[in-house]
């Protein structure tokens, strides 16, 4: 089967803060287009500098990063609409936002594409909707939860109907109904075709979720494939400051005693696979 072409590629890319140790070390490596890749590594592994540097707000210090195969611009009009191309969602929502009310905000970003007011207000509405926020666009952003900011930050991002969607650790601070409903969201999105990208602390999210996974350790790529990979890692995941996912502990534990074409990834899969033997 013949992999997708990737739609962002970092090739040979060097980083380092101004006075600091390098942070990206001669890093390559791709995202395919229209599907789930997570990037995984402990703190500091070089997640976040990495995801900056995909839509522009980073520029390497040497190598080179791809769109669609062609070169990231450094211009300020490359990079503007590198950044109409590529959303960028952080992991701290009180970082991205950037005025005063949720209507505000969100339209920041198409008012900036100059795009008309109809068209503004179109966007604002139906991406607040996309994310359940539509009663509250004339909320003061101070007044949301942390859940809700994030919400309305994940909006200001739809609004700009990108082809990629990067987030960093997406699921953190939200309850379970809302991660719930982030998930539902992003897979209706990968259903449109938007490439999805995603830095994570939780394997078991990242196993259940994922196409591709992508692994950091000080700033290097220490493997790469499908996510599938992460069942084979059981002693090198703990050196590398992550957790075997839970999923693949239970079914080594059940020790051959339950059949199943494919090894579960996810709760609901691994339930079936042990009710379908019993």
């Amino acid at each position: 089967m013949t992999p997708p072409p990737a739609i962002l590629r970092l090739e040979n890319v060097f980083f380092r803060y101004p006075g600091g140790e390098p942070v990206l070390r001669h890093l390559s490596l791709d995202f395919p287009k229209g599907e789930k890749t997570v990037v995984l590594g402990r703190n500091g592994a070089g997640k976040s500098t990495l995801f900056s540097l995909c839509n522009g707000l980073f520029l390497p210090e040497s190598g080179r990063v791809w769109l669609d195969g062609e070169p990231l611009g450094t211009s300020r009009k490359a990079l503007r609409e590198a950044r109409k191309r590529i959303g960028l969602l952080f992991q701290n929502p009180d970082s991205q936002l950037v005025s005063a009310s949720v209507r505000e905000d969100v339209s920041f970003g198409p008012i900036n594409l100059g795009l008309s007011r109809r068209d503004v207000l179109h966007r604002v509405e139906t991406a607040l909707e996309e994310v359940g926020m539509r009663d509250s666009i004339d909320r003061p952003v101070h007044a949301l939860s942390f859940g809700q900011k994030k919400r309305v930050c994940l909006a200001g991002v739809l609004a700009m109907e990108p082809e990629v969607l990067i987030l960093d650790e997406p699921t953190a601070g939200l309850d379970p109904a809302m991660a719930e409903e982030l998930l539902g969201l992003l897979e209706r999105l990968r259903e449109r075709g938007v490439t999805l990208i995603s830095a994570t602390h939780d394997l078991d999210f990242a196993y259940a979720w994922a196409d591709h996974v992508r692994i950091l350790d000080r700033g290097e790529l220490v493997r790469s494939g499908s996510v599938s990979l992460l069942a084979e890692m059981n002693e090198e995941l703990p050196r590398l400051g992550l957790s075997v996912p839970w999923v693949v502990q239970v079914w080594e534990s059940l020790d051959g005693r339950v059949s199943s074409d494919e090894m579960p990834r996810s709760l609901a899969e691994l339930l079936r696979a042990i009710s379908g033997c019993s």
